[in-house]
């Protein structure tokens, strides 16, 4: 959550990659039209062109990564995680950065990437690709998940039978 981070930071500015850009003296929501009168009094106390300015900005590589999982939590909580996540930092420290967070609205992991250079991200990539074979759902479908639906199909027929409907066809006990 980028308003939690700048808050935890004390910072007066934060976005995402996506453009959701909060200015916190303004508003603690992502306003495009706040970002667009900034953009202008920007440019406009600097007296130089916008082609000028972008020229001046970093560009990355980046890569967005995001996992299907079945357990959030068990993955972030393992040693192999810890083991993983201090290699791709130690790969990528000083020429980059990797941010590696759950989502907070579905059972995915989701890590991004940035570096100058562009072999490294491929390198960490490939390393996490293979670290997340053991945890990923697609993996985990005979598992875990494969046993929840077919806990929820019986007990969706245990329901349809006591209630005497399966199939659209009434069924009656035989009193013997």
């Amino acid at each position: 959550n980028v308003l939690r981070k700048m808050l935890e930071e004390n910072a007066a500015l934060g976005g995402e990659q996506s453009g959701h850009i909060i200015f916190l003296k303004n508003s603690p929501n992502g306003d495009g039209i706040v970002t667009s009168l900034k953009l202008l009094e920007a440019l406009s106390s600097s007296n130089k062109r916008i082609s000028l300015q972008a020229s001046i900005m970093k560009k990355y590589h980046q890569k967005l990564l995001n996992y299907d999982i079945v357990d959030k939590e068990a993955m972030l909580n393992s040693e192999e995680y810890s083991v993983i996540k201090n290699d791709i930092q130690n790969m990528i420290s000083g020429k980059g950065r990797v941010f590696i967070r759950p989502s907070g609205t579905e059972k995915k992991i989701r890590v991004l990437l940035e570096s100058k250079d562009k072999n490294i991200i491929d390198k960490c990539k490939n390393n996490f690709d293979e670290f997340m074979k053991k945890y990923e759902w697609t993996n985990s479908f005979n598992g875990i998940y494969y046993w929840q639906m077919c806990y929820n199909y019986i007990t969706f027929l245990y329901i349809k039978w006591k209630e005497k409907d399966i199939g659209g066809i009434k069924y009656v006990k035989n009193k013997n």
